[in-house]
């Protein structure tokens, strides 16, 4: 089944947790920290990363617009088009002060740039252990120290297109991890439609 056209997506923050029914995950990876657990999903439709911390769970969601989701909890809803920037602050008695901050942009390369990134895309996703069977995982590098990043670990997939002549397209997550802070790098692209999408977002504890 091929994926979605980029048009018919949305990029959503949600101040709760979603079922994780609600968006069919292909591969996932579990981060446990000492203040916060984060779980990241990549699927065909998108990603789901959500982070809990005390009382509190914050959900973003790359998917198609007509997801049905939740009315409640939506504190970031936009399409997916051009570039976009979200920065949101969740400070109350559910837990620890969080400041997000996230960027997405859709762009349409020239075709010999769209087959590089696919390239180089294709060979992280050979890399990487999690690759859509549900079999293996590749372990998310950590690190205890305040301030200091580990190495980053990776989740992939890769899923069919519509046309035989276009290739497969590729979802790709990279995940960050410190003590204080997760940064979650993501790239998802659409074969059909010679499309790339880019997200990045930060979570850091106040």
């Amino acid at each position: 089944m091929p994926r979605p056209a980029v048009t018919a997506f949305a990029f959503r923050l949600f101040d709760r947790p979603l079922h994780p029914e609600l968006f069919p995950a292909t591969a996932t990876e579990r981060i446990v920290r000492p203040g916060y657990t984060a779980t990241l999903s990549l699927g065909e439709d998108g990603h789901r990363i959500e982070v809990c911390t005390g009382g509190r769970t914050l959900t973003e969601l790359l998917a198609p617009k007509d997801y049905v989701l939740p009315a409640g909890g939506r504190r970031v809803g936009r399409g997916v088009r051009g570039a976009g920037l979200e920065d949101v602050t969740f400070d109350d008695d559910r837990g620890p002060a969080v400041r997000y901050q996230a960027g997405h942009q859709a762009e349409t390369p020239a075709a010999d740039v769209f087959e590089h990134i696919t390239a180089e895309l294709r060979a992280d996703a050979a890399a990487t252990a999690a690759r859509g069977d549900g079999e293996e995982r590749s372990p998310i590098a950590r690190s205890d120290e305040p301030g200091r990043t580990a190495r980053p670990g990776a989740l992939a997939c890769r899923f069919a297109s519509g046309g035989r002549l276009t290739g497969d397209s590729i979802g790709l997550i990279r995940a960050e991890v410190a003590a204080d802070s997760l940064l979650i790098h993501a790239i998802h692209t659409f074969a059909d439609a010679r499309i790339v999408v880019r997200t990045q977002s930060l979570w850091e504890w106040l």
